[in-house]
């Protein structure tokens, strides 16, 4: 064993590591995703000697911190989460731990970490879980940092006396396990009054004995207190520490086939074969009402194989996970000097190793998850997540069924025993962080009752609107995986303009000669021929989009034209689009829209002759809109709007018919009014889904203009033909955007 030690004990004496950020002890900026991504300390578990930190590598966490960074950008990993360590206590003078963030009490007043006389197992273990960024030490003129995975949650050491664990096999006894029971009971009630209530309680030590010698019936009737006290049952389920604790490192210590409740797990060489953990680690595997917030810690090696030294996880498998526990570099407080018998040494130890050093691994990978989803997933469904998203890949895989067999009840999970989907050695499989932070299936988002998949969750804004995105600010809106996790996407990603600029009621400013012109998606009809010139000024029109879910019914009425020009008002009934938008997903509703708007329209002739005949004239047309829609489904749940669109035409007329025109239009733009939408924003503790109203404004931060030339002429008697151009500076109602138009149209009429 190595140890490196730091005599002159203050943070500034050790070199610290390339990738800067770093928190330091508490000091310095808080890390972004970049760090991460380029920091050495994160190596791969296959990095030999040279990679002494493994450990956060091992379980992806620079992952889970990248996201961290992107997500909760200022936030230290593990940031405002409690974790309570039940440990030989901790030297709070070493510069791996925050003095603001690291507390200490006593439950056995002989603990032994005061002098450091002996090696503080209690100081190493809390190092892995909230030793300090951006501290380090030197091996041989190379620089290497060292940290905690949630090195910003709030650590509190709980001090005890732990024995050493040496000598024969000797599982405990009922009545010593009796004996015991109310010390135990005691010691977990300090432990879950700590910090307030911690949100994990990390326990690095464990009775001998395997669990699978011992009934329910035994346990229930000698560790009745302790079973009360660890089941926290006037605690709500989403508010319950998290349990976690070290399978021990029974596997392969001596033992004697002849000794109580070891029997067959003693091998013919008198070596324990540790199948299952410690009787008291493992204890969810009998008591039912444990398993909801307890966790079993194996340890791996650097390739994700259980140790040999470490417990299985056997019965306890639904209830366990793998971390790593062998090469461990931690902080050291204990014996020194020459000799390596002065007391109160501070500095590094390497290589330890045993299942106290993985179980840390995964109580800081707990309060890592918990941070990253902002509190709004329950204790409970933290640990379920961890445990569901654990990696099976290589020697984590379930084991294998023989032909004809069936897989053993503790390690099936579906109810189909042809094979099986835990492992008996590392039982949910190796810790993985980034897949805990990612999502689980498909995320869906809506508001209750229209739940949709975000991958098919978009909308289509009106042109009107200009970029509606771009005015949602930093608004988000929360998907949730199959686990019920909330996952957080920026609303205006959602949203994409539509580019149409036509407005979606008739364009009457033409209409004089044009009378039956159509402007507006669909079919329209004036119905002066079949009933006479009374109803010539009423225009009917009806379009339906897809497969009938979008429709829309419009009527216009002129009145007489007068010295002052002609007015045509009408409505406008949409179904399930509105103004050419319309949503898909989660914003797929029951949009109703009504629009009520009238045109203003005036010609002015210019020079001599009838315009008919060959002239010139000048027509201006003028139309003002309001609109409302409204949804009951879909994530826009309402909107108002007050719309104006403004044309101007030059036009010459040639007797035989052609037509030219020059304009300048403003396509149909909101001039005040806004839209509410009402989007998932996240959920409680205890799974309800919380929503909020958001509202924004509708006109666009810049105003279109449309510059045209068109011409056509008659084909025949009942046919047209027209060419055109057109370009658009603001298009879309969007600064700085630019589109130009060349197309050609051929009309029948009949």
């Amino acid at each position: 064993m190595k140890r490196f030690f730091a005599v002159a004990v203050t943070a500034g004496v050790l070199a610290g590591c390339g990738g800067g950020g770093g928190s330091g002890g508490g000091g310095g900026s808080p890390p972004t995703a970049a760090d991460f991504a380029r920091h050495p300390e994160f190596c791969t578990p296959g990095a030999g000697g040279r990679c002494l930190n493994w450990a956060p590598g091992a379980v992806k966490a620079h992952e889970a911190y990248a996201r961290l960074a992107r997500r909760r950008p200022g936030e230290l990993p593990g940031q405002g989460v409690k974790v309570t360590v039940v440990d030989t206590g901790i030297h709070l003078g070493h510069w791996e731990f925050h003095r603001d963030r690291t507390t200490e009490a006593l439950y056995d007043s002989t603990a032994g970490d005061r002098l450091g006389t002996g090696f503080s197992h209690g100081t190493a273990v809390a190092s892995l879980v909230g030793a300090q960024r951006g501290g380090g030490g030197v091996r041989a003129g190379e620089a290497y940092d060292f940290h905690g995975i949630a090195w910003g949650a709030r650590l509190h050491l709980l001090g005890i006396t732990l024995g050493s664990g040496s000598g024969p096999y000797t599982p405990i006894t009922l009545s010593s396990l009796n004996s015991a029971d109310a010390d135990r009971s005691g010691l977990m009630r300090s432990a879950l009054a700590s910090l307030g209530g911690p949100d994990v309680v990390n326990m690095s030590f464990s009775y001998t004995g395997l669990v699978e010698k011992y009934t329910e019936a035994e346990l229930r009737l000698n560790w009745a207190s302790a079973i009360r006290t660890l089941a926290q049952g006037s605690t709500p389920a989403q508010d319950r520490a998290l349990l976690v604790q070290s399978a021990s490192n029974a596997h392969g210590r001596t033992c004697s086939s002849s000794t109580p409740r070891v029997g067959s797990s003693c091998s013919v060489v008198g070596q324990l074969v540790a199948s299952s953990p410690s009787v008291d680690a493992g204890a969810m595997a009998r008591i039912s009402e444990l398993r909801p917030h307890s966790v079993v810690v194996v340890s791996t090696d650097r390739r994700g194989r259980i140790s040999s030294f470490s417990n299985r996880c056997g019965i306890a498998a639904k209830w366990c996970i793998a971390a790593p526990g062998e090469d461990m570099l931690v902080a050291y407080w204990g014996p020194g000097g020459t000799g390596g018998m002065d007391p109160g040494y501070v500095g590094y130890d390497f290589p330890r190793r045993g299942t106290s050093f993985a179980a840390p691994i995964v109580s800081g990978g707990l309060a890592v998850v918990m941070q990253y989803f902002r509190g709004q997933l329950g204790n409970t469904e933290v640990l379920s997540r961890v445990l569901g998203t654990a990696s099976q890949t290589g020697s984590a895989a379930p084991d294998p069924v023989a032909p004809g067999g069936q897989c053993p009840l503790h390690l099936d999970t579906d109810g189909d025993r042809s094979d099986c989907e835990l492992s008996s050695t590392h039982g949910r499989g190796l810790l993985d962080l980034d897949a805990a932070t990612r999502p689980v299936g498909t995320l869906g988002t809506g508001v209750p009752g229209s739940m949709a998949s975000l991958r098919a969750t978009s909308m289509r804004t009106p042109a009107a609107w200009g970029d509606m995105a771009r005015r949602m600010g930093g608004a988000e809106l929360a998907a949730f995986d199959r686990l019920g996790a909330p996952f957080w996407s920026p609303l205006g990603g959602l949203l994409a303009r539509d580019r149409a600029e036509a407005a979606p009621f008739p364009r009457f400013a033409s209409e004089e000669t044009d009378p039956g012109g159509v402007a507006w998606r669909g079919l329209a009809w004036t119905p002066a021929g079949a009933f006479g010139p009374r109803l010539a000024p009423l225009r009917l029109a009806w379009a339906e989009e897809g497969e009938g879910d979008a429709s829309t019914l419009g009527f216009s009425w002129a009145a007489r034209p007068g010295k002052l020009g002609r007015l045509r008002t009408g409505l406008v009934f949409e179904q399930g689009s509105f103004l050419g938008g319309r949503g898909e997903g989660a914003f797929e509703g029951s949009a109703r829209h009504g629009l009520a708007f009238g045109t203003f329209s005036k010609s002015f002739p210019l020079g001599g002759g009838a315009f008919a005949s060959g002239g010139l004239r000048l027509a201006l047309s003028s139309t003002w809109a309001s609109g409302r829609l409204q949804d009951d489904a879909g994530m826009l749940r309402d909107a108002k709007g007050f719309y104006s669109s403004h044309r101007a035409a030059l036009e010459h007329a040639s007797p035989r018919g052609a037509l030219t025109r020059l304009t300048v239009e403003q396509p149909l733009r909101a001039e005040s009014g806004s839209a509410r939408f009402r989007r998932p924003v996240g959920r409680t503790r205890g799974g309800d889904r919380v929503y909020r109203d958001l509202e924004v404004g509708l006109p666009p931060d810049a105003r279109a203009f449309t510059f045209g030339l068109r011409h056509e002429r008659p084909i025949g008697r009942n046919a047209r033909l027209a060419v055109g151009a057109s370009h658009t500076v603001d298009a879309g109602h969007v600064r700085g955007e630019e589109e130009t138009w060349l197309g050609a149209r051929y009309r029948l009429r009949f």
